[in-house]
């Protein structure tokens, strides 16, 4: 089995692992491709510097992109992301990851993580670039119509009328759920912190303003307990008005860091864009179980209540409003025993398989009705 090999490509920015970078799409195309290499040869291809590793890992090589490069892959995962031509710059290796697309024998699956990172087509951007006079359109516009998607929207006819809009051609028999947010599971976990230092923390983007009701109706207003943003979102972003006191807003940190703020953290309550009510669950959630934060979930994103089916979880952890959030929050500061309790409860009741997870992927890919053991 280890003969089989998946080439890798990311969209809108480079992957290697000596990045210190403080975006999570990085840190979830490293996490699926290390899974992967239990299985198969991963190869990366993308933009290598001098100091980076190639060899990063058993069974991960890293290539550096070539005009001509001729992948033989036996599958192409290519991982969202959105490219910007900053000032109208030329971005080479983002262009040449379309022709690799367009060119690729086999299949070619999109691995849709974020609801907005739909597969573009960048050739209308490109066609309006001086340096345009480089390029075919036949290269970088995506024609073929056999591209399979595996997306973390359960919704699979939202997934379709999602994807659509990026005016490339889909079938939704192509269109393949996998709980890609379960990621952050493949970690080794953390135990409970016994020295917090925030109570309640929002660590993530500002979404264009998408998330900013949610933000205000869960995070401002909080006497009792002390709310931190941490991340780019400054208190200036917020443009429709809020209640007293306002969080304390704190720079990002590195995306390998992330686990051990969360670790730091009393609670965390996990907010959605619109599209995610019914659509999608957000990674945050089993960063939060797996590092050992309380995780109160806003009802609107998990409607189903799928994140949890414990009776005790699905009272005390799904909200609806600031008061029921305050509740929470004051009785867990209140009553430790009460908050490792609900930190026990959560991680059973998510109980995770590696091989499992694994073999799920497996079988979207073809591979039927294996194990991991037979592969090792």
């Amino acid at each position: 089995m280890k003969s089989k090999s998946i080439g890798v490509l990311k969209i809108g920015a480079r992957l290697t692992w000596d990045a210190k970078d403080r975006t999570g799409g990085q840190g979830e195309a490293r996490s699926i491709c290390e899974l992967l290499s239990h299985v198969f040869q991963i190869n990366v291809y993308t933009k290598l510097l001098a100091k980076e590793d190639p060899n990063p890992m058993e069974n991960i090589n890293i290539y550096e992109i070539k005009e001509t490069e001729d992948i033989i892959d036996d599958h192409l995962f290519v991982f969202n992301g959105n490219v910007n031509f900053f000032g109208g710059a030329e971005d080479p290796e983002q262009i040449k990851n379309y022709k690799l697309i367009n060119s690729f024998k086999g299949t070619v699956y999109y691995i849709w993580i974020d609801p907005e990172l739909y597969l573009k087509q960048i050739w209308p951007s490109m066609s309006k670039k001086e340096w345009v006079t480089k390029y075919m359109q036949e290269d970088i516009e995506i024609i073929r119509d056999d591209i399979e998607i595996i997306t973390s929207i359960y919704n699979i006819n939202s997934a379709y009328d999602k994807y659509s809009k990026g005016k490339t051609i889909i079938k939704k028999e192509n269109i393949h759920y996998f709980p890609f947010q379960k990621y952050p599971l493949l970690e080794t976990g953390l135990s409970p912190s016994k020295n917090l230092e925030y109570d309640l923390m929002y660590m993530g983007t500002f979404r264009s303003g998408r998330r900013q009701d949610k933000m205000i109706k869960y995070y401002f207003g909080h006497n009792e307990v002390k709310s931190t943003f941490i991340g780019k979102t400054k208190l200036k972003d917020f443009k429709k008005q809020y209640s007293e006191p306002v969080p304390e807003f704190l720079p990002p940190v590195n995306f390998s860091d992330i686990r051990y703020e969360i670790n730091k953290t009393l609670a965390h309550i996990n907010i959605g864009d619109k599209f995610y009510e019914g659509n999608i669950i957000t990674p945050r959630i089993y960063e939060c179980i797996n590092f050992s934060t309380v995780c109160l979930i806003d009802r609107d994103m998990d409607p189903k209540k799928m994140v949890f089916n414990n009776d005790t979880l699905q009272k005390f952890c799904y909200i609806n409003s600031l008061s029921e959030a305050k509740e929470r929050l004051i009785k867990l500061k209140n009553d430790p025993e009460f908050r490792l309790e609900i930190l026990s409860l959560q991680k059973k009741d998510t109980a995770f398989s590696t091989d499992n997870y694994i073999n799920d992927l497996c079988n979207i890919l073809g591979y039927r009705n294996s194990t991991i053991d037979k592969w090792r």
